[in-house]
C-alpha cells in the first residue's frame, strides 16, 4: 500500500483515535457522523475494509474497523499513533492533507459567537507531544503563516496558535479540512477586511 493523500488524512484522523493489537481494531470517536462517514468511505477505497458506525457514549459515535491488513499497514507507518509518521515528514506533497486530518480530528477555530463576543479571534492545536506540533509549526512557516506553541499548565499539554487575521486567512487559503472549514470560513465572514482588500472589492463593485 502506498501512501497517498487520501492514506495521509485518514493517518492525520487517527489524532482522534485509538488502535487495539488484540483485536486488530481501528477506533475513532467523534460527534459528527459525516465526518466519520468520510473517514470510511477513505479505508474502504484505499483498504477495501469494512467498517460499522455505532453510537457511542450518547451524543458520540465511534467507526470501529477490524482489520489485520490495515492494522499492519497502521503498524508499518507510526510508531507511536501520537506521533508524526517518518513517511508523512519525509514526503512534502502529504504534509497538506496529513495536517488536515489532524487539524479536523484535534483542530480548533473560534466561533462566531465567541469572537462577536469578544472580538478574540484563534486556529489552535492541542497536543501532548510537542514533536508534533513543531512539524506543524514548520509547515506554516515555510508557507509564511505566522504561529507560536506554548506549554498549557492548567492542561498539562502544549498549544499552537494562529491569531492573526492575516494568518487565519492564509490558514484557510492552503489548507481545507473536511470537517472544520466551514466553521473558518464562517469566522472569516465575519472578521473586517484589510484595506487592500476592502479598496480591492469596491472596485469590482
Amino acid at each position: 500500500m502506498q501512501l497517498n493523500s487520501e492514506v495521509a488524512y485518514f493517518l492525520g484522523s487517527l489524532r482522534d483515535g485509538y488502535i487495539d493489537k488484540g483485536q486488530y481494531l481501528v477506533g475513532i470517536a467523534q460527534k459528527d457522523i459525516k465526518w466519520l462517514e468520510h473517514i470510511q468511505k477513505i479505508i474502504e477505497n484505499n483498504f477495501q475494509c469494512k467498517s460499522k458506525i455505532r453510537r457511542f457514549r450518547g451524543i458520540y459515535f465511534e467507526l470501529r474497523v477490524f482489520s489485520k491488513k490495515l492494522f499492519t499497514f497502521i503498524e508499518k507507518e507510526i510508531d507511536d499513533i501520537h506521533k508524526v509518521p517518518k513517511n508523512i515528514v519525509k514526503n512534502k506533497d502529504l504534509w497538506k492533507p496529513y495536517i488536515e486530518g489532524f487539524f479536523d480530528a484535534e483542530g480548533y477555530c473560534t466561533s462566531v459567537k465567541t469572537y462577536e463576543k469578544t472580538g478574540k479571534k484563534k486556529i489552535s492545536f492541542h497536543q501532548n507531544d510537542l514533536e508534533s506540533l513543531n512539524f506543524i509549526s514548520n509547515v506554516l512557516n515555510e508557507k509564511g503563516i505566522r504561529n507560536s506553541i506554548n506549554l498549557q499548565r492548567g492542561r498539562k499539554c502544549y498549544a499552537l496558535y494562529i491569531q492573526s487575521s492575516e494568518g487565519i486567512r492564509k490558514f484557510a487559503n492552503e489548507f481545507q479540512p473536511f470537517l472544520k472549514s466551514n466553521r473558518i470560513n464562517a469566522l472569516l465572514s465575519v472578521m473586517p477586511l484589510r484595506r487592500d482588500q476592502s479598496w480591492f472589492l469596491s472596485r469590482c463593485i
